[in-house]
C-alpha cells in the first residue's frame, strides 16, 4: 500500500490517495478497506482517497484487503498527521487570595508535540515579557498588581499560532447584579432571574418571599433552576402559573466561602390587553381615517358645485351682472380698463326702470346678457337717452 504523499509526512487539509498493489490467481480480486479494522463503505476497488485530511485521522490504522476464491491478504498503515495546535483545557477563571499562591493550567494538543508560553496581558495587547513555558503557570505569592488577564499560546512549528485567554480575580463574596423588578402575566408562566458574581463559586442559592424559604415540594407551583456562569451564577424561579397572591418582594440569598450577599426582587404584573380589544382599536380607527377621507372628497365636490351655481347666476340675472363682468371681464390692459369704465358710463342702466331703451333692445334680442345695450351700427354718434345727451365720437377713445 502507498500514498500520493512522498518526501514529507502528511498535513492536515492534505488530499490523500491509497494504492493496493498485489497478485492473484485466480486474478479476479474484491477489494475491501478498512479505518481501525472498521469497513470503509463504497470503498471497493483498489484505490482509496479522502479529500482533506483531519487531525482525527492520526495515529489511525488504514487496512486494504484483497480475496479471490483461494483466500484473503491483508497490509496496514498507520498514519502520522502533522497538526496545528489546539488548546483543549484552559483555566478560564481561577480565584485567588492576596500572599497565597495560585496556578493557573493551560492543556494543548498538536502534532509535533506543542510548545506552550505565557505571558501577561494589558488593557490593548499582550505584554511581551513570558512568563512560563509549561504547560501549568504557578504563582508562588499572589499580590494585588497579579489580578487580571492572562494569556496561554500553543506553538507548532509550521503552523498558525493559537491562543487563549484566563483570569486570576480575588476571592470574596458575592456581588449581586438583579434586576429589581421583573415583570409576568396572571395566570401564565412567570420567572424571576437571580444574578451573582462570585469567586469562589456560590455554594447555595435560596429564595425567599415575607421571610420564608419557599419550598418547592410543598407549593407545586414553584421551581428552581441554577446554572454555573464564568464569573458566578445565575438562579431562576420559575412560577406554574402565576397567581394575584404571588406578586410582591422576593429576595435571593447566595453564599460562597466568603461570605453572603441577597437581592430584593419584585415581581410585578404585566398587563396584557386582550387581543378583542386590540382588534375593535384596529377597525374603530380604520373606521375613523375612512369618515375622514369621505367627508374631505364630498366637501370638495360640494365647494365645486357652488362655485359652477354662483357662476350660472351671473347669466341668468340682471342684478347679478356686474359681479359677473368684474371675475369674466377683469382688464388686464389700460385699453381694457378705459373701455370698462366707459362702458360703465354709458350703457349700463339699472334694472329697477322698465321704461330704459335696453328693455326695447332686450325684446329685440339685442340684450348681450351684461346689463347694457349694444348699440346698431345704423346709429349716429350723437345718442339722445332719457333726455341726456351723450356723445361717442372717436376722440372719446384714446390710442
Amino acid at each position: 500500500m502507498t500514498t500520493n504523499i512522498t518526501g514529507r509526512n502528511i498535513r492536515e487539509h492534505d488530499y490523500i490517495q491509497f494504492q493496493c498493489v498485489g497478485h492473484a490467481n485466480p486474478a479476479s480480486v474484491i477489494w475491501s478497506w478498512y479505518r481501525n479494522d472498521h469497513p470503509i463503505k463504497d470503498a471497493t476497488s483498489n484505490t482509496f482517497h479522502i479529500e482533506a485530511i483531519s487531525p482525527e485521522y492520526n495515529k489511525n490504522k488504514i487496512s486494504c484487503e484483497a480475496t479471490n476464491t483461494v483466500g484473503s491478504s491483508r497490509v496496514d498503515m498507520i498514519l502520522n498527521v502533522e497538526y496545528g495546535a489546539r488548546i483543549q483545557e484552559i483555566t478560564e477563571v481561577v480565584g485567588a487570595d492576596v500572599g497565597h499562591p495560585a496556578e493557573l493550567s493551560c492543556e494543548a494538543d498538536g502534532n509535533p508535540e506543542p510548545s506552550v508560553i505565557w505571558r501577561r496581558k494589558d488593557r490593548t495587547t499582550y505584554a511581551h515579557r513570558t512568563l512560563s513555558v509549561q504547560k501549568v503557570y504557578q504563582i508562588e505569592r499572589v499580590n494585588s498588581q497579579d489580578f487580571g488577564w492572562y494569556v496561554c499560546t500553543a506553538t507548532v512549528i509550521g503552523f498558525p499560532d493559537t491562543s487563549r485567554e484566563a483570569m486570576l480575580l480575588k476571592n470574596d463574596r458575592p456581588n449581586m447584579r438583579s434586576e429589581k423588578q421583573q415583570m409576568a402575566t396572571e395566570g401564565e408562566r412567570g420567572k424571576l432571574e437571580c444574578l451573582t458574581n462570585s469567586i469562589p463559586k456560590p455554594k447555595s442559592i435560596i429564595w425567599s418571599k415575607g421571610g420564608k424559604e419557599i419550598n418547592y415540594a410543598m407549593s407545586g407551583r414553584f421551581s428552581k433552576e441554577d446554572k454555573d456562569l464564568l464569573y458566578g451564577a445565575r438562579s431562576v424561579l420559575h412560577i406554574q402559573s402565576v397567581q394575584s397572591e404571588d406578586f410582591g418582594i422576593y429576595n435571593c440569598t447566595v453564599e460562597n466561602d466568603y461570605g453572603i450577599a441577597f437581592d430584593q426582587i419584585e415581581l410585578v404584573q404585566k398587563h396584557v390587553l386582550p387581543i378583542t380589544y386590540i382588534i375593535i382599536s384596529i377597525i374603530g380607527g380604520l373606521a375613523v381615517i375612512f369618515v375622514i377621507a369621505l367627508v374631505c372628497v364630498l366637501y370638495r365636490r360640494c365647494k365645486k358645485d357652488d362655485q359652477g351655481s354662483v357662476l350660472g347666476s351671473y347669466a341668468d340675472t340682471d342684478s347679478s351682472s356686474d359681479k359677473k363682468r368684474e371675475k369674466t371681464d377683469s382688464p388686464n390692459t389700460l385699453m381694457g380698463q378705459l373701455r370698462q369704465d366707459y362702458n360703465k358710463d354709458v350703457y349700463r342702466f339699472s334694472a329697477d326702470y322698465d321704461d330704459m331703451p335696453y328693455k326695447e333692445q332686450q325684446a329685440k334680442g339685442n340684450n348681450n346678457g351684461y346689463g347694457f345695450i349694444e348699440p346698431f351700427e345704423a346709429y349716429s354718434d350723437n345718442q339722445i337717452y332719457d333726455g341726456e345727451y351723450v356723445h361717442r365720437g372717436d376722440d372719446l377713445i384714446p390710442e
